[in-house]
């Protein structure tokens, strides 16, 4: 499937300047982790779970356009400090995947599906609330940079599309918020077992705005139909986590 609408450029600096800010954020709070933290631990974690994003109108040219349920996954590993008792500070990098599916007919009642395939490295920066073996809460920022982004397509059940490389029609970088929920359970001395539920939605536009003309994924398509409408990120992930805690 072919789309022609505009194209758009990040500004590197933008993007540099986000990047240094969030590592000097990461910095400070190591910092300070060494100075109050009591015990580190090491998280090899886990997740599958549904995904979204909130661009979703139809456009003029297409009769129809509907959404089919997507799942992603992630795994990754992860670093936390115990602040105080009951609270730690924790970071992670991740590798997660995020699909839409989209499925309708164009204005000459030909049928298409489309399905975009979205690579992440996730970067998450929580606080977690709660007793060190039970329930627990976190809360935080997360930063993703896109590694990559490819579609397939059919029409009337013919290829048209097979994982196309439309990297250019999204952000580099997605800031998001991430809260979640679960509980740690004992599996031996200094190893535990997380498993929760973590949400994450973008604040920052996913897709770019454009301004030349170009093929672009439909996601895009969709954003840059008519007046441009941003469009965000959204996951909610089942999460497990083995924690190894360093004495």
């Amino acid at each position: 499937m072919t789309f022609k609408i505009p194209f758009y450029t990040v500004k590197k600096g933008l993007i540099s300047q986000v990047v240094h800010s969030f590592i000097c954020f990461l910095i400070i709070i190591s910092l300070s982790s060494n100075v109050f933290g009591q015990q580190w631990s090491v998280e090899v974690m886990g997740g599958v779970g549904p995904t979204f994003v909130t661009n979703a109108r139809t456009p003029a040219n297409l009769n129809s356009l509907s959404t089919s349920m997507t799942v992603g996954e992630c795994f990754g590993i992860g670093f936390s400090d115990s602040l105080s008792q009951g609270l730690k500070l924790g970071f992670g990098f991740l590798y997660a995947i995020h699909n839409e599916s989209y499925y309708g007919q164009t204005a000459n009642g030909d049928l298409f599906k489309a399905k975009i395939k979205l690579h992440f490295l996730d970067i998450p920066l929580l606080l977690r609330m709660g007793k060190p073996l039970g329930p627990f809460f976190e809360i935080g920022p997360q930063l993703s940079i896109l590694l990559g982004a490819n579609e397939d397509a059919s029409i009337n059940g013919v290829s048209v599309e097979s994982n196309k490389d439309f990297s250019g029609d999204y952000s580099n970088l997605n800031l998001m918020a991430v809260a979640g929920f679960g509980a740690n359970v004992p599996v031996r001395k200094n190893v535990s077992f997380n498993l929760g539920f973590r949400l994450g939605y973008g604040l920052t536009d996913l897709t770019n705005e454009s301004v030349g003309g170009t093929n672009h994924s439909l996601p895009s398509f969709i954003a840059n139909s008519g007046k441009y409408s941003a469009t965000n990120r959204i996951y909610i992930n089942l999460l497990g986590a083995l924690i190894f805690a360093i004495p």
